[in-house]
């Protein structure tokens, strides 16, 4: 299962993190993880590279996580945070045994 979990601070996203294999099919061949993947990766770019804002990214292909984190809420990151957070969990209501989101 994918596990994302979202950062608030006072109602305000900080970032999230993305975890794991969904297992809807094996590597190579996954449309959740594929699904998952294009909308993190998507939201990842327009932080840092169409926004230029000084997020810290984290991906770690080993244990296929990815991290994009603020220290403090960003105003101009939270409607990229709003928009994946909806739409990973519109996702995970299509597929609940594969995709699981979490704020913290």
């Amino acid at each position: 299962m994918t596990v994302v979990t979202f950062f608030r601070k006072d109602g305000a996203y900080l970032g999230f993190q993305a975890g794991g294999h969904s297992g809807h099919a094996p590597r190579g061949a996954d449309i959740v993880c594929a699904a998952i993947s294009a909308a993190v990766g998507l939201a990842e770019c327009e932080i840092t590279d169409v926004l230029k804002l000084p997020a810290e990214v984290v991906v770690d292909d080993e244990n296929t996580e990815v991290s994009v984190r603020f220290q403090e809420p960003c105003e101009a990151a939270q409607p990229v945070f709003r928009a994946l957070c909806l739409y990973l969990t519109r996702l995970a209501g299509e597929y609940p045994r594969f995709l699981k989101i979490m704020e913290v």
